[in-house]
């Protein structure tokens, strides 16, 4: 989708790669915990992301899917830190603060492109 687009998927495919990483690291921290599993991050993700609408109206609501996703990553990885505290988790802590830095940045950037985005949907609509 939005193949039109191109630096917008560059950029998109290193936030994915950066993300992967992040969730691999922060997953293997959690491990040690013996957390129970859940696919609600797969469920979230097709819920938001399933849709395609073409042209600008369907490049706002993609990166408004994303946003949505880098804040649900933002309230996890807080939840995950303020647990890593009292536990004197070196590594989680780590983790969690190292995906709130990746959080602010990626909604920064997505929101930058939103609002580029959305007057031209608009206009177009």
């Amino acid at each position: 989708r939005h193949a039109d687009k191109v630096m917008l998927a560059i950029e998109l495919k290193r936030f994915a790669a950066r993300s992967e990483k992040a969730a691999k690291l922060m997953d293997e921290a959690i491990n040690a915990y013996k957390a129970p599993v859940t696919d609600d991050a797969q469920r979230f993700a097709k819920a938001i992301l399933d849709s395609n609408y073409p042209g600008g109206a369907g490049l706002v609501r993609d990166l408004h899917g994303l946003l949505l996703m880098v804040q649900e990553v933002e309230l996890s990885a807080t939840v995950l830190r303020q647990g890593a505290l009292p536990l004197h988790s070196g590594p989680l802590l780590l983790h969690a603060d190292s995906a709130l830095a990746l959080c602010t940045q990626q909604a920064r950037y997505l929101k930058t492109h939103l609002k580029t985005a959305a007057p031209q949907a608009l206009s177009v609509a």
